[in-house]
């Protein structure tokens, strides 16, 4: 009879290894019963190259990627890199059934080649320009079980929007916003009582030397919010002093 670990204390071993990835492989091949949790923090996040391995890998019928990937991040992807690829491996992202979070980066793919991602909850578009406000709603329309967003110097071209998609998300646990004084379209987001976002919390990062018609938009923003607002996080830089504090304070 096998000498068998504790559960607990594989579990323990394994998240003190988890940023180690040969430590993990090494682990995994030695002891079976180490398999599993290794998987889950080997292929918990998976940054995205502009190549068809991925897509091998997902479309492989014993491949353990999909089953424990929960964070997929495509900010590797260029503007001339939206090929055929990418686009195959977008049509199996349903099939990841663990997967929570989506990171974009400076080119979305096109919200019409993007599918229906109903298991995420948290999305992220950082430095990502989109051809319209359309655009933008269609994307996020994308995550039917969004509870996190995510945006840092978000902007898009064009901002005439639709009327049947103007309320683009449900409510939100949390909304972050970052990089509006560069990108001023998502303050116009905001402004706007008919399709701006609803959020229980929201984290503001704000410099310093914001002007005065931005903090106007978003003190009209949080007093539109009123009851629903739950948790407020400002963070004012360079300043460290002001950063964290319940609404009902404010």
């Amino acid at each position: 009879m096998s000498l068998r670990v504790p559960p607990e204390l594989t579990d323990r071993i394994i998240d003190f290894l988890w940023d180690c990835q040969l430590d993990l492989c090494a682990c995994s091949l030695v002891c079976r019963q180490w398999l599993p949790a290794s998987r889950c923090h080997i292929f918990e996040t998976i940054a995205i190259c502009p190549d068809s391995r991925l897509l091998a890998l997902m479309q492989f019928p014993q491949s353990v990627v999909a089953n424990h990937t929960r964070t997929l991040n495509f900010r590797l992807w260029l503007p001339d890199e939206i090929d055929i690829a990418a686009v195959r491996i977008l049509r199996h992202l349903p099939n990841a059934l663990n997967l929570r979070t989506v990171i974009v980066g400076a080119v979305p793919p096109s919200p019409a080649q993007f599918p229906v991602v109903p298991l995420v909850e948290k999305l992220s578009l950082q430095h990502t320009k989109f051809a319209s406000y359309n655009d933008f709603a269609e994307f996020l329309l994308k995550f039917t079980t969004l509870r996190e967003l995510e945006l840092g110097w978000i902007s898009w071209e064009d901002f005439d929007y639709d009327v049947q998609c103007s309320r683009v998300t449900p409510m939100l646990e949390n909304l972050s916003i970052q990089g509006f004084e560069e990108a001023p379209d998502i303050l116009q987001w905001l402004s706007s009582a008919d399709y701006g976002p609803q959020t229980r919390g929201l984290t503001l990062y704000i410099p310093n030397k914001t002007d005065t018609t931005s903090l106007n938009i978003i003190s009209r923003f949080l007093h539109r919010l009123n009851d629903d607002l739950q948790y407020l996080r400002l963070d004012m830089f360079p300043s460290p002093y002001l950063q964290c504090m319940p609404y009902f304070l404010l």
